[in-house]
């Protein structure tokens, strides 16, 4: 719904929020996925929880909930500010890259992965 909503917001719009909601609900829903993947593996390496190398200050959900509440109690002339402000990657063809990578060595081989992953 929330990747509806942002989609229909920048295309209906054409504005800088529009665009900005739009990206951001699609970083924050690969984020969501790549977490709950990653947390099944039990790793502790920051790198492959947070995709940088310090941990971050909220999960997925959390910044989830957060933005909730922000369409819920904000109004819209605050929602660029925080959408700026959340802690999530929003460069969302890195958490892409990130699933890639964690389907292929989860489900094949190390030297079919190794192989498609050079």
């Amino acid at each position: 719904m929330v990747l509806t909503m942002g989609s229909a917001m920048w295309h209906g719009s054409h504005t800088y929020l529009g665009y900005q909601f739009d990206n951001t609900m699609i970083a924050m829903i690969s984020y969501i996925g790549y977490q709950g993947m990653i947390s099944q593996v039990g790793s502790d390496n920051n790198i492959l929880k947070y995709l940088q190398h310090t941990p971050r200050n909220h999960t997925a959900l959390e910044v989830s909930e957060d933005l909730t509440q922000m369409l819920a109690t904000q109004p819209f002339e605050k929602w660029g500010e925080f959408l700026g402000t959340m802690d999530i990657i929003l460069d969302y063809f890195v958490i892409f890259a990130a699933i890639l990578v964690m389907v292929l060595t989860m489900t094949l081989p190390q030297s079919i992965a190794t192989y498609l992953l050079e």
